[in-house]
């Protein structure tokens, strides 16, 4: 086998579809030659221009792959910018309602992409080189241009949720977010990120969407939570913090999900914590919540908070808060 040719397997092992011209850039082969290799041992060609060894599996992911190479055009010195945007970029970080059934591409506005059957194509202004990221073998948009590529489409509460999980996964820092909003003067769904952004800053540190749920819950209902997180001291000197609570009558509530507790050192972690905080001799109480108070017995859960609540204030303030 010509050394070209195993070079040129081992460049698309690496990054799946490659176009001709890239090949032909890299290798030094002229581009006539690479095509009649593909035609003679009939190497899967899902664009013209876009060619992988055969055995190559056609996966979305694979596919992806070729219609990335194939807008992004053989020309290495002008590449057209081009990522999976949206719920397909979300959806490589693990993150969002789940991978589309057509891949997302997000172009520039300002380019004219090649025509691709298959993948829909998202045009975006300002969006660039500079903007794409590395996920695997596939080129992902920023996790900034996810969000910004998903807020138009994306109502509050799914939105919220993608920001909360991209934080979470230490993808993306709210702060890092905010400075791409404010340099984002005619997106489309400007007004909903920073709405979002609003909506986290008021809260404080969150680490979940039930978390910010359960928060913005009880204090529409007049329960006085501290913003962020409660910090507890176990007397060990390690730091623990509660989800919610109100620190100065030493009241907390710990929200527990699947999500948080999908793999058995998770569930361990925070097991851990609280029988740590078992330990705590100044008089502590702690509540747990679920999705199933919030969405179907929140009026028992909250009789409960309120409760506890004033129980705790009468101990440790002398007056009875929130009021009945």
């Amino acid at each position: 086998m010509a050394s070209w040719i195993h070079d040129l397997t081992e460049l698309c092992l690496r990054r799946g579809p490659v176009h001709v011209g890239i090949a032909a850039h890299r290798l030094g082969v002229p581009r006539r030659r690479i095509l009649d290799l593909a035609r003679r041992q009939r190497w899967w060609r899902p664009y013209p221009a876009v060619l992988a060894p055969p055995g190559t599996p056609r996966t979305p992911w694979t596919r992806a792959a070729a219609a990335v190479a194939h807008v992004r055009g053989g020309d290495p010195r002008d590449p057209v910018p081009c990522a999976l945007g949206r719920w397909s970029a979300a959806a490589s970080l693990d993150v969002g309602p789940g991978a589309p059934r057509r891949p997302q591409l997000l172009v520039p506005a300002e380019r004219t992409p090649r025509s691709v059957a298959g993948p829909e194509i998202l045009r975006s202004r300002g969006f660039g080189l500079d903007d794409v990221v590395s996920r695997g073998r596939l080129p992902v948009a920023s996790p900034a241009w996810i969000v910004r590529s998903c807020a138009p489409v994306a109502g509050l509460q799914l939105l919220t949720s993608l920001v909360i999980d991209l934080v979470q996964a230490r993808h993306l820092q709210l702060s890092v977010l905010a400075e791409h909003h404010a340099r984002w003067s005619r997106s489309p769904g400007r007004p909903r990120v920073r709405e979002v952004l609003e909506r986290l800053d008021a809260a404080g540190r969150t680490d979940s969407t039930l978390e910010l749920r359960v928060r913005e819950r009880l204090v529409g209902a007049g329960v006085p939570l501290d913003r962020g997180q409660v910090a507890v001291d176990a007397g060990d000197g390690v730091p623990r913090h509660l989800d919610l609570g109100i620190a100065r009558i030493r009241f907390g509530i710990e929200v527990d999900s699947m999500l948080a507790h999908s793999m058995r050192s998770q569930l361990r972690a925070d097991v851990r914590r609280s029988n740590a905080l078992a330990l705590v001799a100044d008089d502590w109480r702690i509540i747990r919540a679920t999705w199933e108070d919030v969405e179907g017995g929140w009026e028992p859960f909250l009789d409960l908070v309120c409760r506890v609540v004033r129980d705790q204030s009468r101990r440790h303030l002398g007056v009875a808060w929130p009021p009945p």
